[in-house]
């Protein structure tokens, strides 16, 4: 997520520079043109290349000042239609919409205190998340999977388009102020890894881990998870107590 607000940042401030240098060339041109073929001062250059651009003004020059400002008014239309075609692009694309989306969703992240963090959306993290919605804690998602992750926004999730396992992503999910961890990614020994990190990070989190086998359900309680769910043995034990 901070990776494409950072992106789409950058495309913003590309596109305001671009509009601000297409707009700023025909004054640049008019006001040099003007000076060059009429021998007069800055100032009154640049308010002669005004007049030429914004069809104010009633004289009509001759010689080099009428081609100057012919070829103004061409540039000025070049200028106008390219700054134009920059910005509908922009929105266009979506980069706009884009960027005002991650600059909301980095503020409310900015803004979880005492909250969950589940690392990995797929079926287990739903229905964790979904579980969370109804009891009206406060939570984000993180999944590396863009179709998963597009799927869990479509629910009004936050949710972190990322990999677990870096620190950094734990951290933009605000590991140091989360309340709890739920590590339920599908491969075990990645929950290894983001239980170790989170608990080096966060020593006072607690931390909920899937598992699939004992060996690593040891191996998760000895990185620091406080409990460690294995699916398979639960709905095994479920179906055993409905016989």
């Amino acid at each position: 997520m901070k990776e494409d607000f950072l992106r789409y940042n950058n495309d913003l401030k590309r596109i305001i520079t671009t509009v601000i240098i297409i707009v700023m060339l025909p004054f640049v041109f008019g006001t040099i043109g003007f000076m060059i073929a009429k021998g007069i001062d800055l100032k009154d250059a640049f308010l002669l290349t005004i007049e030429t651009l914004s069809f104010l003004g009633e004289r009509k020059e001759a010689g080099a000042s009428f081609v100057i400002q012919v070829l103004l008014l061409v540039v000025g239309l070049v200028a106008v239609w390219t700054a134009l075609a920059e910005i509908v692009s922009f929105i266009v694309e979506g980069k706009f919409s884009n960027y005002f989306r991650e600059a909301r969703q980095m503020n409310n992240l900015k803004k979880l205190k005492y909250h969950v963090i589940i690392c990995g959306g797929g079926r287990i993290g739903e229905r964790v998340a979904e579980g969370l919605l109804k009891k009206r804690k406060k939570f984000v998602v993180i999944e590396k999977d863009s179709s998963v992750a597009s799927f869990l926004e479509k629910k009004n999730y936050l949710v972190i388009l990322a990999d677990a396992l870096h620190e950094d992503v734990l951290e933009e999910a605000g590991i140091k102020r989360a309340s709890v961890l739920v590590s339920v990614l599908a491969e075990t020994e990645k929950n290894v890894l983001v239980v170790l990190t989170a608990r080096e990070i966060n020593p006072d989190v607690y931390i909920y881990a899937r598992s699939d086998s004992a060996e690593y359900t040891r191996k998760l309680r000895k990185a620091g998870a406080n409990q460690v769910v294995v699916p398979e043995i639960s709905s095994a034990e479920e179906i055993i107590r409905s016989i």
